[in-house]
């Protein structure tokens, strides 16, 4: 699979289980970290104006489509680039940047633009942590009887 994700959260994951792959300017220093950086929104066009107040999200977000689109074949080629990459991959892929899942990022868009050129194999979506599947509680009564199985019959 194709994850997004953001950096802080790679504390609570063992990051060996992914290939973990910059999208971001910079990064922390993270062991066997790649890089792409076709998808890296331009700095000196985008993430600085856009940060500095010069303009909205809404220009944000066509000026990265605009970056993306200008590449040879467009978002559909980015689309098929991350497939290849997924398909060649024995570990499941993890797009990291800095902002959490509720903040505005531009991995969000990368998602929405290549995902209509993805199967239901290759879509990407937000990495989120498995629950842990806790024992259900049947009350008081019952707690004896099914973890220390010292309940009368």
């Amino acid at each position: 699979m194709i994850y997004t994700s953001y950096y802080v959260k790679l504390r609570s994951l063992n990051t060996d289980d992914f290939i973990l792959i910059q999208i971001s300017n910079s990064a922390p220093d993270i062991k066997g970290l790649k890089k792409l950086d076709y998808l890296i929104p331009d700095w000196d066009n985008i993430v600085k104006p856009y940060k500095e107040g010069k303009f909205n999200q809404e220009i944000y977000n066509f000026k990265y489509w605009s970056q993306l689109n200008n590449l040879p074949g467009g978002i559909k080629w980015v689309a098929k680039c991350l497939e290849t990459l997924q398909d060649k991959a024995d570990k499941d892929i993890l797009l990291l940047c800095y902002e959490s899942p509720l903040n505005f990022c531009h991995r969000h868009f990368i998602a929405e633009w290549c995902n209509p050129y993805l199967d239901k194999y290759h879509q990407i979506k937000e990495y989120e942590i498995p629950k842990i599947k806790e024992p259900e509680d049947n009350g008081p009564e019952t707690i004896g009887q099914s973890y220390f199985n010292l309940g009368s019959k």
